[in-house]
C-alpha cells in the first residue's frame, strides 16, 4: 500500500517537473521562430491575447508587405536580440505619433515571462519633436528579448513599422541642443517683427503687418514642432499638435496675403488678387479641418489635407509665373525666400500621398532652416520695398511742395500771392498777424506807358525787395498788378508798415531808367483778435482797401490807418452805478 502511494507521488512530481521544463522550452521554441532584430506584425481578433498570437508564428509577417490596413486590432513584435555585448537593453520604444483607443505594451523575457502595461491616447511620452512619441517598456528582473504592442482602433498604425527600440527617453525634461537651437531660431524670427511695425508706421502699407504675422506664426510653429513648447508649458500633446497644425496653415495664409500686398500694383490681374485671398482662406480652412477631422476620419484626413495643398501649390505656381512675366522686382524676392520652404512642403505632400504607408518624413531641421532663410530673405525684401516706396513718397512730396510753391508764390516777384493769404489767413490771424496793410503804387500806369512793361516789371521786383520781411513778424503778398499786402504782428506794427511804405521811394537802384521816384499809398487796419475774433480776410481787406482809396484821394504818397478797439461789456453792477 505504501509502495503504491510512493509510486503515485513520484509520478506527480515527474509530471510537474516535465511541465516546468516544457514551458521555457516552448517559449524558447516560439522565440526561435522570429529572427533576431526582426519587426513583425499580425492582425488580431478582438478576443485574442498576445499569448495566443505568439503561439502561431506562422501568422506573423516580418516585412512591411501585407500590412493589415483594415484591421481594428494589430499586434507588433520587435525583437531585441542581436545587440552588441555590453550594450544596455532598450527601455523605450520610439515611434511616430499616432491615434489609437488602447495600447498594450508587453515586455518578453528569455524565459517566456511577460510584463504588461496598458496605455490610453494621452499616455504617450513626448519625442524629440511633435511628430515623435515614445512608450516605456515595462520593467522586469531580466532584460527583455522582445517587446510587443497590441494597438486598437488606430487608423495610422502602419507608422509602427518604423518604430525603434532605444535606451533612455527620447525627450528629456531639460533643454537639449535641439531646443537651444530652436530658441535661437525663434529669436531670429522675432527680430524682424519690430522693423515691420516701424515700416508700417511710416508707410501705412499692409505688407509689413502680414510679414510680422508670418514671423509670429513661424515662432509658434518652431517652438511647438521642436518640442520647446513641451518644456515651457503643461499643455497636452493633443493641444500642442493642434497649435502646430494651425500655426503652419495660418502662416501659409499670412504668406499669401503678404504676396498680395507686397508685389507692385498692376502686376496681378483682378482675378489673381481674388485668388490669393481665396488661397489664404483655403489654407486656414485646411488647418481647421485637419485638427478636428483627424480623430474622426483617420488617415483619409491626411489624404484630403495633402490633396488640398497640391491645389494650393498649383495655384501659387500660376500666380508666381505671371508676376515673373511682368518683370516684377518684388516677386523675385518672394520666390527666393519661399523656395526652400516650398521644397520642404512639396516633399511632405509627395510622401504623404505616395510614399509607403506609415512612412513619415522627418522635416524638423529642414523646415527650421527653410523658415529661417525665408524670414531673412523676406526681411531684406521688406526693407528694399520700404526704401523704394519711401523714395517714391518723398519724390511725390517734393513735387507737391514745388507745385505748392508755384501756386502760392508770384512768379515775377517771388512774394506770396492772393491764394496763399486767402487759404492761410485764419491760421495766420490765430498766430497774431492782426494788422493788415494794403499798398498800391502811385501812377504806376504812367511807368508802363512811358518806359514799357519790362521796366515796369523791374520796378515791381524792386518794390518786392523793399517789402520782403526781415524777420518772422511780417509777411508780404502781391495781390496783382501794382497792389501789395502786408500782414504784421507784434508791437508797433503800424509804424513798421509805414517804414516799409516809405522805403519804396528809395528802392530803385542806379541802373533804373526812371528819373522820377516811386511812391505808394497805404491803407492799414489793426484789428486785435479780441475785437474781431471771427473777422474774415475779405472783411478786413475791404476795410483796408477803403482806407487806401482815402489816401489816394487825399493826394497819394500817404497812409490812412484805423485801429479797432476791444469792446468789453460792462458788468451789471457797473451799469447800475453809472445809472
Amino acid at each position: 500500500m505504501v509502495r503504491d502511494w510512493s509510486t503515485f507521488l513520484l509520478a506527480i512530481f515527474v509530471a510537474l517537473a516535465a511541465i516546468g521544463l516544457a514551458r521555457p522550452a516552448l517559449a524558447q521554441g516560439t522565440e526561435q521562430a522570429f529572427a533576431p532584430g526582426s519587426t513583425c506584425h499580425v492582425a488580431a481578433a478582438p478576443d485574442e491575447t498576445f499569448a495566443m498570437l505568439a503561439a502561431r508564428p506562422d501568422r506573423w509577417t516580418c516585412t512591411a508587405d501585407d500590412w493589415p490596413a483594415s484591421a481594428e486590432r494589430v499586434a507588433m513584435r520587435f525583437d531585441l536580440r542581436g545587440r552588441a555585448a555590453g550594450t544596455p537593453a532598450p527601455d523605450h520604444l520610439k515611434m511616430a505619433r499616432l491615434h489609437f483607443e488602447r495600447m498594450e505594451v508587453i515586455a518578453i523575457a528569455a524565459d517566456g515571462t511577460t510584463a504588461t502595461s496598458t496605455l490610453g491616447r494621452g499616455d504617450l511620452l513626448p519625442g524629440r519633436s511633435l511628430l515623435e512619441a515614445a512608450v516605456a517598456i515595462p520593467g522586469q528582473d531580466a532584460d527583455p528579448v522582445a517587446v510587443a504592442l497590441i494597438v486598437e482602433q488606430s487608423p495610422s498604425a502602419a507608422r509602427l513599422l518604423f518604430a525603434e527600440p532605444v535606451t533612455g527617453a527620447p525627450m528629456q525634461p531639460v533643454a537639449g541642443l535641439d531646443q537651444l537651437l530652436a530658441a535661437l531660431l525663434c529669436g531670429l524670427l522675432l527680430a524682424p517683427m519690430f522693423f515691420d511695425l516701424g515700416f508700417y508706421r511710416t508707410l501705412r502699407a499692409t505688407f509689413p503687418l502680414y510679414h510680422a504675422a508670418f514671423c509670429a506664426l513661424a515662432v509658434v510653429q518652431t517652438a511647438t514642432f521642436s518640442g520647446l513648447l513641451l518644456l515651457l508649458t503643461d499643455l497636452s500633446l493633443a493641444t500642442q499638435r493642434g497649435i502646430s497644425i494651425l500655426s503652419f496653415d495660418f502662416m501659409v495664409a499670412a504668406s499669401s496675403l503678404f504676396i498680395l500686398s507686397f508685389v507692385e500694383r498692376g502686376v496681378f490681374a483682378r482675378w489673381h488678387r481674388r485668388l490669393l485671398v481665396a488661397m489664404a482662406g483655403f489654407s486656414a480652412s485646411l488647418g481647421v479641418f485637419a485638427v478636428f477631422a483627424l480623430p474622426l476620419l483617420g488617415t483619409i484626413t491626411v489624404t484630403i489635407y495633402y490633396t488640398g495643398y497640391v491645389i494650393y501649390l498649383a495655384a501659387l505656381a500660376v500666380i508666381l509665373a505671371r508676376a515673373l512675366r511682368r518683370q516684377s522686382r518684388a516677386i523675385r524676392w518672394v520666390i527666393l525666400g519661399h523656395l526652400p520652404l516650398l521644397l520642404v512642403g512639396m516633399t511632405n505632400v509627395i510622401i504623404g500621398l505616395f510614399a509607403q504607408e506609415g512612412r513619415v518624413f522627418d522635416s524638423y531641421w529642414a523646415q527650421n532652416l527653410a523658415l529661417g532663410f525665408e524670414v531673412i530673405v523676406t526681411s531684406f525684401a521688406v526693407a528694399d520695398r520700404f526704401m523704394i516706396l519711401k523714395r517714391e513718397r518723398d519724390l511725390a512730396l517734393s513735387e507737391a511742395r514745388v507745385l505748392e510753391q508755384l501756386t502760392e508764390h508770384d512768379a515775377l516777384t517771388g512774394l506770396l500771392n492772393r491764394r496763399a493769404i486767402e487759404t492761410r489767413f485764419d491760421i495766420l490771424r490765430a498766430q497774431g498777424f492782426t494788422t493788415l496793410a494794403v499798398i498800391d503804387l502811385d501812377h504806376f500806369k504812367q511807368v508802363n506807358d512811358r518806359h514799357g512793361h519790362t521796366v515796369g516789371d523791374q520796378v515791381l521786383k524792386s518794390v518786392a525787395k523793399a517789402l520782403k520781411p526781415t524777420g518772422d513778424n511780417s509777411l508780404a503778398f502781391r495781390m496783382g498788378g501794382e497792389e501789395f499786402v502786408l500782414l504784421l504782428r507784434g508791437e508797433n506794427a503800424m509804424e513798421r508798415a509805414e517804414t516799409r511804405r516809405v522805403a519804396i521811394s528809395h528802392c530803385l537802384d542806379e541802373t533804373s531808367p526812371l528819373t522820377e521816384g516811386i511812391t505808394a499809398s497805404m491803407g492799414i487796419i489793426e484789428a486785435p483778435h479780441d475785437s474781431l475774433a471771427d473777422a474774415s480776410f475779405e472783411a478786413l481787406y475791404a476795410r483796408a482797401d477803403l482806407l487806401l482809396y482815402e489816401a489816394k484821394a487825399a493826394g497819394r504818397n500817404r497812409t490812412m490807418a484805423e485801429r479797432l478797439k476791444v469792446f468789453r461789456p460792462r458788468r451789471r453792477a457797473e451799469r447800475r452805478a453809472a445809472a
